[in-house]
């Protein structure tokens, strides 16, 4: 019994620090809390804030996806934009 308590405390407390967001900083300026991105050049994942990853690149609609472009940079846009980018 205190085994599965301590497990399910464990499990809670690992939730909690973990929902708010990453504790790495944004890549771009060092802001908390982040999301992690994979780069698909390297495979790493990269950390944004909300700030650098809400806007899209192009026309400052809702970013709703990112790609990696030919530099190795992870690019927010939003659907018409990586519709168009895709195509």
């Amino acid at each position: 019994m205190v085994k599965t308590v301590t497990r399910l405390m464990i499990i809670i407390a690992t939730v909690a620090l973990t929902s708010c967001g990453s504790s790495q900083p944004c890549k771009l300026c060092g802001d908390r809390p982040t999301k992690g991105y994979e780069n698909l050049a390297t495979g790493e994942l990269e950390h944004y804030c909300e700030r650098h990853s809400s806007k899209c690149e192009f026309d400052n609609k809702k970013a709703t996806k990112y790609y990696t472009n030919a530099l190795g940079d992870i690019i927010f846009v939003c659907e018409d934009c990586y519709n168009d980018i895709m195509e």
